[in-house]
């Protein structure tokens, strides 16, 4: 219970803190508009199913309070909690076993941080645990068990209307279907087959509006080709990563850590399933939901023509691979040994959590906005604001809107130098990875004069606002 405490705390912990960023925006606009304008808002984005709009939309008809707003997908994370433990139950794991994976959970900041922002992620989460309890309820089945078979196929449709990356985890069950239980192959298929008919409107719709406005390109634009080493970070990140000067030696030390007991419970099984047949089946099928989607993602992301790959997306493998460890770590067998493994697991993920939930990656963008409303305090003319980033315009649009201020307006631009204004405002975010010259210079070149900056740091970006005025020639 102190466990289950500790991981609703921390999703709780500092909920507002930072309002709301770019998807957020989207989200939160979206879910206020009118049912048929929700609908074609949705369509016409492409990217994600509709179901969390959806619910957003029903649960803000009791209020629209930022912190309304956010307790929805904190709640559909403390959820998960539930059909997680019946997973558990229901394959016969010990309690130190529970208790080590409720705690990888519960510290690491990943999963916070999506169970605090105001997607659909934690939704996500909570169905794919609810699809792996229901599977694992059915493949522990002594028959067919329709009303299972039922369940599980009204999951998987949740599931795949929540986010298209739901269809890894169908597929990672009907793989594991088709090589360990073939007796349900049949049930299991048509299941998938009506699962198929089910999604198909929505999927003919999404089709349509992603070839009007051309592909997936104008909304995946941000995402590169996915390499090894985005592929091995993403399992970093679940292990828990320390962003600071000894990084590299703590990548070493907690992939080896974590890793390291999983190899050696696949090497005992090796060659052993007649012996030891329901470990195998339970090594087989949390590795396969554990890897499987990301590496579906990871080849679709050089297959197709956009790249798919998103860390946030691969939310799906987490609980998968998260007991994967547990088990593997509680499965060790000296006594001594899986001690120090579990005790050494469940401080390296405090240790983690701690440092990124104090210097987490985030701004809270409204009070920049509002510090650039008071500067045009004086001022009744109407002054633009030109940034070159959509997640910046999107959310500065959004802050200028809830004060009611009509005097700044946002326009987007791809060449800074082609502004002719004689008075303006740039935004822009800076990340620590570039490199580039920054969007200032190009004023500071023609000799325009700059106020002073409007700026917030995080510890991989910094959020820019400078006002710029023209000098006369």
């Amino acid at each position: 219970m102190l466990i289950v405490a500790l991981l609703a705390v921390l999703r709780l912990w500092r909920l507002t803190a930072y309002g709301l960023f770019s998807d957020e925006v989207f989200s939160a606009e979206t879910a206020h508009r009118a049912w048929p304008q929700l609908q074609r808002a949705v369509v016409t984005d492409v990217v994600h199913p509709p179901l969390f709009y959806y619910l957003l939309k029903a649960w803000i008809a009791a209020g629209d309070a930022l912190v309304w707003m956010k307790l929805l997908p904190v709640l559909f994370a403390l959820l998960a909690i539930i059909p997680f433990v019946l997973l558990c139950r229901e394959l016969k794991l010990r309690p130190m076993t529970i208790n080590l994976a409720l705690c990888l959970m519960a510290v690491n900041e990943y999963l916070i941080n999506y169970a605090q922002e105001l997607r659909m992620y934690s939704l996500l989460l909570l169905l794919v645990v609810t699809s792996m309890w229901l599977f694992a309820k059915l493949i522990n089945a002594s028959n067919r068990a329709l009303a299972v078979q039922v369940a599980l196929l009204a999951a998987n449709l949740l599931l795949v209307y929540t986010h298209y990356y739901g269809w890894l985890i169908v597929a990672g069950e009907l793989l594991f279907v088709i090589v360990k239980r073939r007796d349900l192959l049949v049930s299991f298929t048509l299941s998938v087959a009506v699962l198929v008919v089910g999604f198909a409107p929505w999927a003919m719709a999404v089709i349509k509006a992603a070839s009007d406005k051309g592909g997936l390109g104008p909304n995946l634009k941000w995402n590169t080709h996915p390499t090894v080493t985005d592929f091995f970070q993403h399992y970093v990140t679940l292990n828990g990563p320390v962003y600071t000067s000894w990084r590299a030696y703590a990548m070493v030390f907690s992939s080896a850590l974590f890793f390291t007991p999983i190899l050696l419970w696949a090497w005992r099984l090796r060659g052993k399933e007649k012996v030891n047949g329901e470990e195998a089946n339970v090594l087989a099928w949390l590795a396969l939901l554990a890897f499987l989607p990301a590496v579906i993602a990871f080849a679709a992301s050089y297959l197709l023509a956009q790249a798919v790959w998103g860390s946030r997306f691969l939310i799906v493998v987490a609980p998968a691979y998260l007991l994967l460890i547990a088990v593997a770590a509680t499965e060790l067998r000296r006594p001594a040994l899986r001690r120090v493994v579990v005790a050494l697991m469940a401080a390296w993920a405090a240790l983690s959590g701690g440092l990124q939930l104090t210097h987490r990656d985030k701004v809270n963008w409204q009070p920049l906005v509002e510090r650039m409303i008071q500067q045009q305090a004086d001022s009744a003319d109407r002054v633009s604001v030109y940034t070159a980033q959509g997640v910046a315009g999107i959310t500065i649009e959004y802050y200028l809107n809830q004060a009611n201020e009509q005097r700044l307006r946002v326009h987007y631009i791809d060449d800074y130098s082609q502004i002719a204004d004689a008075r303006f405002w740039i935004a822009f975010l800076r990340y620590r990875h570039e490199t580039g010259p920054l969007p200032s210079e190009v004023f500071t070149a023609r000799g325009d004069r700059l106020g002073e900056a409007i700026e917030a740091d995080a510890p991989g970006h910094k959020v820019v606002f400078l006002h710029v005025e023209r000098e006369r020639r």
